[in-house]
């Protein structure tokens, strides 16, 4: 039997942060064709759902038209992302955001504690690539596929800000021998195709789909710490109200590095409908 895996990931924070988060969700099937047929009805819901919180923010919040709106006022952009949002734009997003038997994922990093521990100044190139190789292997795990399968692995992720285009397809090489290695020196899966994509998230529904869940999760963190900032409010209904929705698997990267990720992966995994 062979497996269609599709990773759509993005980022939330930079190395000045004290929590680096990659979030976003995947789709599984044997039948390629099915999975398109999800990531069209995403497509569709993400739109439309984005579409409406720019009408709203129009009649609604003037205020916050800088962020929603070019210089000529009546024209949107073509990006929403999470940072953007209002408190009734994230609301309703999570409300309106449906399960069409996609599952979500994330894997969360703290910045401040390694560096204090290992003395070491912060590469997030090199964080970024260890965090979404434990996340792609985490999840192979979790889906309990047989080793002698054959999968093939397409992980999309938004534009590195540093990482210039590789080639003509905008695969980033160095990742995915970066994940092939390493998939093959740490886990027995023998039959593994596997490549990265860089996609424009102002192009892509999809990675904004993995902007908002990267941002939410992010965002919990923060409450799990007593954040008390207006950008945080509810965060901890909208994340619940989520993973009740559509499943979800989170992550440390480093085992016990930090009770709050380890308090976060726990609240994720008891909410879970699955």
């Amino acid at each position: 039997m062979k497996w269609f895996i599709h990773f759509y990931l993005d980022e939330s924070g930079n190395n000045l942060s004290e929590f680096f988060t990659i979030g976003g969700f995947y789709i599984i099937s044997n039948n390629p064709n099915q999975i398109q047929m999800i990531e069209n009805k995403i497509k569709t819901n993400i739109l439309k759902t984005e579409n409406s919180i720019k009408l709203y923010r129009k009649h609604n919040e003037p205020n916050l038209n800088q962020f929603i709106f070019t210089s000529r006022k009546n024209e949107f952009h073509k990006e929403v992302k999470w940072y953007k949002l209002s408190y009734d734009n994230k609301k309703f997003l999570i409300k309106n955001i449906q399960n069409f038997n996609q599952q979500n994922t994330s894997i969360h990093f703290n910045l401040k504690k390694w560096m204090t521990e290992n003395n070491h100044i912060i590469n997030i190139d090199a964080i970024y690539n260890m965090m979404v190789y434990h996340l792609i292997k985490n999840n192979l795990k979790q889906l309990k596929i047989n080793f002698d399968e054959e999968i093939s692995i397409k992980i999309f992720i938004d534009q590195r800000k540093y990482t210039p285009k590789i080639n003509d397809k905008n695969h980033l090489e160095s990742l995915e021998g970066y994940i092939n290695t390493s998939l093959y020196l740490d886990t027995n899966f023998e039959k593994i195709k596997l490549t990265v994509t860089q996609l424009n998230s102002a192009k892509s529904a999809l990675i904004r789909y993995a902007d908002y869940y990267a941002g939410l999760t992010s965002s919990m963190c923060r409450i799990i710490i007593g954040s008390q900032k207006i950008w945080d409010t509810d965060i901890d209904l909208f994340f619940e109200t989520i993973h009740k929705k559509i499943a979800c698997n989170c992550y440390p990267t480093i085992k016990n590095q930090c009770q709050i990720i380890s308090n976060l992966c726990s609240k994720c995994q008891a909410i879970n409908p699955i």
